[in-house]
This record gives structure tokens, C-alpha cells and sequence, in this order.
């Protein structure tokens, strides 16, 4: 059970969220540099599709960055979850529905 004030829970700073937020970041830099999604995944030795979908994070709303910041995300929302999730719109404020951060 946990207390809620204001509707707000005490804050949960996810380190694994904000690093993957970070590399998403980086790996957007990147590629407009002139890398490939292949390239980068062969350097860090991963799958491409998930740079694909990593890079896709640098496009969230700054609103919705702060909040898993400072660690006031919704509590299911993780790194997996985020990920997966590849349908994200870039309309910020369709972001904030889907991840119930509205």
C-alpha cells in the first residue's frame, strides 16, 4: 500500500530510465551525424531494432522527461515499457495520454 498526496506518490528515480533516455539522445546525435542505426548497434553490440526504438525516446515531450527526471513517472512506466513502445506519436500531448502523464 503506499500513501498518495496531492496525487502524487513520493518520487522514484528510475536510473536505467534516464540512461536510456540519455543513449537515445546520443544515438540521435548520432545518426544526424552521419552513423547508421547499423553501425551504432554493431559499435554497442546490440539488436539494431532496439536503437531504432531507443532513438525514438529522444522525441518525447520535455514535460514528460522532467517528470521521469526528477522521478514522478507513472509507476509502471520503465525502460521496457517505453521502449516497446514504438507507436509513441510526437504530438507531446498524445504522449502524455498514452503514458498516463497527462
Amino acid at each position: 500500500m503506499r500513501l498518495v498526496i496531492d496525487g502524487r506518490g513520493p518520487a522514484r528515480v528510475d536510473p536505467t530510465l534516464i540512461k536510456t533516455i540519455a543513449r537515445a539522445h546520443v544515438w540521435l546525435q548520432e545518426i544526424l551525424a552521419g552513423q547508421t542505426l547499423s553501425e551504432i548497434a554493431t559499435r554497442d553490440s546490440i539488436d539494431r531494432s532496439i536503437v531504432g526504438r531507443t532513438v525514438n525516446l529522444a522525441f518525447l515531450s520535455p514535460d514528460i522527461i522532467e517528470s521521469i527526471m526528477s522521478g514522478y513517472q507513472p509507476p509502471n512506466l520503465n525502460t521496457e515499457r517505453l521502449i516497446k513502445r514504438s507507436d509513441l506519436p510526437l504530438d507531446w500531448q498524445e504522449q502524455r495520454q498514452i503514458l498516463n502523464l497527462s
